[in-house]
C-alpha cells in the first residue's frame, strides 16, 4: 500500500470511530432518560 492508501483507511477507521462513539452516547443518553422517569414516580 502507499502512503497515500494508508492514510486513507485510518481517516475511514477514525470516521467508523467517531460515528460509533456518537450513536453509542445517543443511546446510552436515551437510556438513562427512561431510566429517569422511572425513578420519579
Amino acid at each position: 500500500m502507499s502512503d497515500a492508501q494508508k492514510q486513507d483507511v485510518l481517516r475511514l477507521c477514525r470516521q467508523r470511530e467517531k460515528r460509533m462513539l456518537r450513536s453509542e452516547k445517543a443511546t446510552l443518553n436515551s437510556e438513562w432518560q427512561q431510566s429517569s422517569l422511572f425513578n420519579d414516580e
